[in-house]
């Protein structure tokens, strides 16, 4: 449950991916992409680790990190790597993407590119042609290319949908709606592995069908102001006699946010939905609290870390109820 009593104003709020990486302008190519972020020629290598000490840096015994190129010699990534483990190197990552943009014949487009962690997390992300609107509510799709030098982060593509009436992440919630594919940083990379990768964003197109059908379910449930408060009570967490004020206090603002959210103009068209108020918990979760960084909060969208707090109403007593069995996820 949130602390917060505010919210990122609508209009300061930014795609995860123009924050952590660089947008693109319309028709830049992938080549340009990673030319104009610098995530080329890095050679990523592995070494033992090494920590720094005032006679110099100093191997660590059986602890291994990744490199990259930087001037004449390497700058470190991340530390942590099993001695096994075999980079992907960007140039590799790319051309797998490439082959994916070519398969799509002009329906994806470069969006952004970039890194977080340090450069140990590197992205470009693909957005669709066509936004999907439902009943008048934009939804735009992406397609986002991840891959890091951590040893933690396999080369993956994935659906990432994106609600523009209030840049709530939709990505994550509902499970099995959007194609998803991973490389695992072992054995042969990427080497044969386009066809599959291929194979699999056909199916992207099958995911937001399923989306659409979802999104026009919820749209249609109603839901009348008495059922929207034990919504509200089925999300918030229970306190028993004995809570102390401050926990109380911290229910109380979270409930007054929510409805604050639920009455705005960001659910403008939705409200009185399940959709509507399924929007008003994801808003709460991607956009409450000014104290949090920019930087922190896209980076916790696109790593969908959120996901599982949302998807709780999906599960609530009171919409399976209204439905008769619990909504499609």
């Amino acid at each position: 449950m949130t602390n917060a009593t505010t919210l990122v104003a609508p209009a300061a709020r930014r795609m995860p991916f123009h924050v952590m990486g660089q947008a693109m302008p319309a028709g830049t190519s992938l080549d340009e992409a990673m030319l104009g972020t610098g995530m080329l020629g890095w050679d990523v290598t592995t070494g033992p680790a090494r920590i720094g000490t005032p006679a110099g840096n100093v191997d660590v015994p059986d602890r291994f990190g990744t490199y990259r190129r930087s001037g004449d010699g390497y700058a470190a990534l991340a530390v942590g790597v099993t001695a096994t483990f075999k980079p992907i190197q960007n140039e590799e990552a790319a051309a797998f993407v490439s082959e994916v943009l070519d398969t799509a014949q002009g329906d994806l487009i470069v969006d952004a590119a970039g890194t977080y962690g340090h450069g140990a997390k590197c992205f470009v992300s693909l957005r669709l042609a066509d936004d999907l609107v439902i009943g008048g509510d934009a939804i735009r799709p992406y397609v986002l290319a991840t891959w890091g030098h951590d040893g933690k982060s396999a080369l993956r593509l994935a659906g990432h949908e994106i609600r523009l009436g209030c840049t709530n992440q939709i990505a994550g919630i509902f499970a099995g709606t959007t194609a998803r594919y991973t490389v695992r940083h072992v054995g042969t990379g990427t080497a044969g592995k386009a066809d599959e990768a291929r194979t699999a964003l056909r199916v992207v197109h099958t995911g937001l069908d399923n989306l659409s059908e979802i999104v026009s379910q919820w749209a249609q449930t109603t839901v009348v102001p008495n059922t929207f408060e034990e919504i509200v009570d089925g999300l918030l967490p229970t306190l028993d006699a004995g809570a102390k004020p401050a926990a109380q206090t911290r229910r109380d603002n979270a409930r007054d946010l929510f409805h604050t959210i639920y009455a705005s103009d960001t659910t403008a068209g939705v409200k009185g939905s399940a959709w509507g108020a399924l929007n008003a918990w994801t808003e709460m979760t991607d956009w409450a609290g000014s104290a949090r960084s920019e930087t922190t909060r896209a980076t916790s969208q696109m790593d969908e870390s959120g996901a599982n707090a949302k998807a709780r109403m999906l599960g609530a007593k009171v919409i399976s109820r209204m439905t008769g069995a619990p909504l499609a996820v």
